[in-house]
């Protein structure tokens, strides 16, 4: 919720917390195209959070010159579009910039491209770039982790971070972890705040019980079923 707020923010200021040094080597264009991308991105996932209000949700409605009764009607619909729409724009500017990270577009604008690649089926194809703006601490190095895992998870992979996790048919699991029994020295140093039993309740719900399978354990418990598209 405080990082989505974040974003209506510099929406609507035009103005993010800068250091003085870095202030003069911000492309402010960009960013404010990058932000307006990245509040896109969030703006329908967000609607599916049962915790927010409906002011809340129609706040959001309201900043994207949307009706609210027929944005919830097609809220997947418009998902997709808004995806496929962001994708395009945001290998636009990587072929222009590379990718945009701190140093020219400031926090947390600097998190846009990954948001948007995580949520497109482009990750193989941006993942190494992904990789080199983390280690050069342009993007935080769990944005990273996370889009590994998702890449290891779309190709039926064990996950290495465990911020994967997979719903389906009324079941919830965390995708396999390759070391669970060290994950959560993993996860400290690649920035996560949680280990993988607390980060799982926050996606789940608080009466969820994070469980270890293995690949062949989800590839039988959900078998017959499309695991990922």
């Amino acid at each position: 919720m405080k990082f989505f707020y974040q974003i209506l923010f510099v929406l609507i200021t035009g103005f993010t917390v800068l250091s003085c040094n870095s202030r003069t080597n911000i492309n402010t264009d960009l960013k404010k195209e990058l932000d307006a991308i990245m509040f896109a991105d969030q703006a329908f996932r967000r609607q599916y959070d049962p915790t927010m209000s409906e002011k809340e949700r129609r706040d959001i409605a309201d900043s994207l010159n949307m009706d609210y009764d027929e944005m919830r009607k097609n809220l997947l619909g418009l998902m997709n579009k808004y995806d496929a729409e962001n994708i395009k724009k945001i290998e636009t500017i990587i072929a222009k910039y590379g990718y945009p990270g701190k140093s020219l577009v400031g926090e947390p604008t600097n998190r846009a491209a990954f948001l948007v690649i995580q949520h497109s089926d482009k990750i193989s194809n941006y993942l190494p770039i992904v990789k080199i703006a983390a280690e050069k601490k342009e993007l935080p190095f769990r944005s990273y982790a996370s889009m590994l895992d998702r890449y290891l998870m779309g190709k039926e992979e064990e996950q290495i971070y465990g911020s994967q996790g997979l719903e389906m048919g009324g079941i919830s699991i965390i995708w396999p972890i390759k070391d669970p029994a060290n994950v959560n020295e993993l996860r400290k140093k690649a920035g996560f705040s949680q280990t993988v039993e607390e980060y799982s309740k926050d996606l789940y719900g608080e009466n969820f019980e994070y469980k270890i399978y293995t690949l062949d354990e989800v590839i039988k418990m959900f078998a017959g079923n499309v695991i990922l598209e």
